[in-house]
């Protein structure tokens, strides 16, 4: 009889919560009104939250107290108030809509379960899910062994100078440290016979621009960034001012973390006219990163080459380098359109993909691509891309949380709790062992690839890693939402979530 009262109270007030929160997108109350209704929606999750974990511990109740902090995280926004009103409140009604839909569901179930006596076998649930997870597990290796192989670039006939196209290497440079001098001392050094190098320096506080301006007798061209404007990314203005000034057919856009040996840009370019794409992606192999590194980037490169990408039409790409037929670029509005878009080349990508005229390409011996990155460096570009990454949308955050902890966590704790267990339930832990092995295979096929010294540690380091990218991505959704992410000395956030700006007292 208590627990009947317990689910009435969280029903009702739950039903009181959506109400309020309806009503106030119906009707786009002011401000004061606004919070007020905000803050007795807070007060009513709160209490419903509160009445489910004291009265009930199964995991229908672990899922609504789940999704309930989302949407206690999107009632907050609206309190906030920092985004242009229109895209607040088109934002904020999308993702209220979702997570209210999976609320919903979750109680119907739970009230079925509770009132109507309905029952399901637990043993038949849990064979039933690991049996999922070995099939997405085999979705995954599989989709891992295709990309990996589709990927690789095979050597093409060499072509004479004179029907290379003239190529830009176009590298933003903001606070940079030593990579910039080995860089640009790789850059100068390349064989390419048509090469424009241009290096932005883009408002730096140290020493970047007379480093850039040394390598001038080398062939380096310095270009000083523009004005700032607001309403873009500092990044993205820099790529258009680059954009703007490069004299080359081909333009390749480079990070100075980026290093190359002296036939890359030739080969690349090679291949990019053999496929016959307007733009290509290039990932490089990972060196000098530190062991600590290691738990961070091989789930970025993870997410580019594991996913069945084919399916979501979302091809893989990645910022640290990436090649484009300049004309067509230029046909696309350049940057103007992504001008806010703290991933552009994504944008680009997606757009080319269509069309058949984009291609993924992954570092090999032909083509002599490295990178090197710090933890930290790494962590920071983790916390800056995670959230955008999911469209800024908080029931998009929940929608990956719930896949990342099922598909890729769930197998390693199954197995864990069936060896530990004292009753051992042998298909279960047959199939969730054969789901890490797929899992941890896919890991090592990829580091085997991008970053050959770490082999040996992915063998171990996959639910680490899988835990740190959950962490990364809500610790960037909070900063993006309410706080600041800091990219290079600049605060990000507030052009990427279309936030009003505050005018000077007068």
């Amino acid at each position: 009889m208590q627990q009947d009262a317990v689910l009435v109270a969280v029903i009702c007030t739950f039903i009181l919560s959506a109400a309020l929160l309806f009503l106030m997108f119906i009707f786009k109350f002011e401000k004061t009104l606004r919070r007020i209704i905000c803050a007795v929606s807070l007060l009513c999750n709160a209490f419903a939250m509160g009445a489910l974990a004291v009265g009930y511990t199964n995991l229908l109740a672990i899922l609504f107290l789940f999704i309930s902090i989302y949407q206690i995280i999107n009632i907050l926004r609206i309190v906030q108030s920092r985004m242009n009103e229109e895209y607040l409140f088109r934002s904020t009604k999308r993702t209220f809509y979702y997570l209210f839909i999976s609320q919903l569901l979750i109680l119907g179930i739970f009230g079925s379960k509770h009132f109507f006596n309905w029952q399901i076998k637990n043993d038949l649930l849990l064979q039933g899910l690991v049996g999922v997870t070995l099939l997405v597990s085999i979705i995954l290796a599989v989709t891992t062994l295709l990309n990996i192989f589709l990927s690789k670039t095979k050597p093409t006939g060499l072509l004479a100078d004179s029907k290379l196209p003239t190529l830009t290497l176009a590298i933003p440079a903001r606070n940079e440290n030593e990579m910039l001098t080995d860089c640009l001392e790789a850059a100068t050094g390349c064989t390419y016979p048509k090469l424009e190098i241009l290096v932005l320096d883009d408002c730096s506080q140290d020493k970047t621009a007379q480093i850039i301006k040394s390598y001038a007798q080398k062939g380096v061209r310095f270009v000083q960034a523009g004005i700032e404007d607001d309403s873009w990314l500092s990044k993205n203005q820099a790529y258009q001012v680059l954009l703007d000034q490069s004299a080359g057919d081909l333009i390749m856009f480079m990070g100075v973390d980026v290093d190359l040996s002296p036939d890359s840009l030739t080969r690349i370019v090679e291949v990019f006219l053999a496929d016959g794409v307007n733009m290509m992606s290039v990932m490089p192999k990972r060196v000098k990163s530190g062991l600590i590194a290691a738990f961070i980037q091989p789930m970025r490169y993870w997410w580019e080459l594991s996913i069945p990408r084919w399916f979501l039409k979302r091809p893989p790409v990645l910022s640290t380098c990436w090649l484009m037929d300049k004309q067509v670029l230029v046909k696309m509005g350049g940057f103007k359109s992504v001008k806010r878009a703290i991933i552009p080349e994504e944008h680009l990508a997606w757009q080319q993909s269509k069309l058949g005229m984009y291609r993924f390409i992954r570092n090999t011996k032909y083509i002599d691509l490295t990178t090197q990155k710090d933890f930290f460096s790494q962590w920071s570009t983790a916390l800056r891309t995670r959230y955008p990454q999911v469209h800024r949308r908080p029931e998009l955050v929940v929608l990956r949380s719930l896949i990342m902890t099922v598909f890729l966590l769930l197998p390693f704790v199954i197995c864990v709790l069936q060896v530990t267990t004292s009753k051992l339930d042998f298909y279960v832990f047959i199939i969730s062992l054969a789901s890490v092995i797929l899992l941890v295979t896919s890991n090592v096929l990829i580091s085997s690839v991008t970053n050959p010294m770490s082999s040996m540690l992915a063998v171990i380091n996959f639910p680490i890693n899988v835990v740190l990218d959950l962490i990364a991505l809500h610790i960037s959704m909070i900063r993006y939402e309410f706080g600041e992410v800091i990219w290079k000395g600049r605060n990000v956030s507030d052009a990427a979530m279309h936030v009003y700006y505050k005018l000077p007292k007068i």
